[in-house]
């Protein structure tokens, strides 16, 4: 099969073949020139063939072909809304055939990606996806690179926040969170909460499915855990409330302090959050 020939080239080297071929009499080269690639714009050719060099380049160049400039366009505009709205300065809007659209158009991309994952329209994904990424970036320098590579993180963010909407027993999961921070507080006079943090704050969502499956009382389970972390003169964090070592350090605590529960468990609600803390405890490497 044979290539088709296709040409990328600047309106100035246009100008200067069209001025070299044509007679010397006609003399509207440039705007003949402009002309052209107006016309030429319409039909460019997105998927022309690229070679390949290596597997990351092909899974970059697969992605930048899905993507066409309609896509590439909306994600320019939320992009330019979502800064102009956090008030960054010196903001532009990314032009066709900048250094920076390639980077966009493998942003747009990105996006439709989590759009699909998650059943969203196209402009609602572009917009939750950039508010969810440019939240957690402190510099908007080499921007676009990071919102591509922090696609999983926004991803799992994304998906906890539905875990967290979905939660049916809201009210229980909060008292659970409540007893964690209060018990921090009590020590070090700090109140900080996970309100804001749907990563962490969907592993109450997981102690109470745990202390359900055992019918343990919820400070009971987190006292546990505190206990059983104490020669670490540290305090557990949210993922090592639902590591498999929690209910080692349950056990533990309940035997040394003569604790018997009765058999029996309470209705629960999974949500598709083993899962996720799946995840979490994947990306995690300080779980004991």
């Amino acid at each position: 099969m044979h290539r088709k020939p296709s040409i990328h080239i600047t309106e100035d080297k246009l100008r200067g073949i069209l001025c070299k071929l044509l007679p010397q009499v006609y003399n509207q080269y440039e705007d003949l020139a402009q002309d052209i690639l107006i016309e030429a714009r319409k039909i460019s050719c997105d998927n022309r063939i690229i070679s390949i060099t290596n597997q990351k380049l092909e899974r970059d160049t697969k992605r930048i072909l899905k993507s066409n400039k309609g896509d590439t366009n909306l994600m320019g505009t939320i992009l330019f809304s979502v800064r102009k709205q956090m008030k960054h300065k010196a903001i532009q809007r990314i032009k066709e055939g900048s250094n920076d659209w390639k980077k966009l158009k493998e942003l747009s991309q990105v996006c439709l990606d989590f759009c699909n994952d998650f059943g969203l329209e196209k402009r609602e994904g572009f917009i939750m996806y950039t508010k969810l990424g440019m939240s957690k970036i402190s510099s908007p320098r080499n921007l676009m690179d990071k919102l591509i590579k922090m696609s999983e993180s926004i991803a799992l963010r994304y998906e906890a926040e539905l875990v967290i909407q979905d939660d049916k027993f809201k009210n229980e999961t909060k008292e659970i969170h409540d007893i964690y921070v209060g018990k921090i507080h009590k020590s070090t006079g700090i109140h900080d909460t996970f309100d804001n943090d749907p990563i962490n704050y969907i592993c109450f969502i997981g102690v109470r499915e745990i202390t359900d499956k055992y019918n343990v009382p919820p400070d009971i389970f987190i006292e546990a855990q505190f206990d059983g972390l104490q020669w670490t003169e540290g305090y557990p964090t949210p993922s090592q409330l639902v590591s498999e070592k929690a209910i080692d350090r349950l056990n533990k605590y309940m035997y040394k302090n003569k604790l018997k529960i009765q058999k029996g468990n309470k209705p629960t609600e999974t949500s598709g959050l083993s899962s996720i803390l799946q995840k979490i405890k994947a990306n995690d490497t300080n779980i004991n």
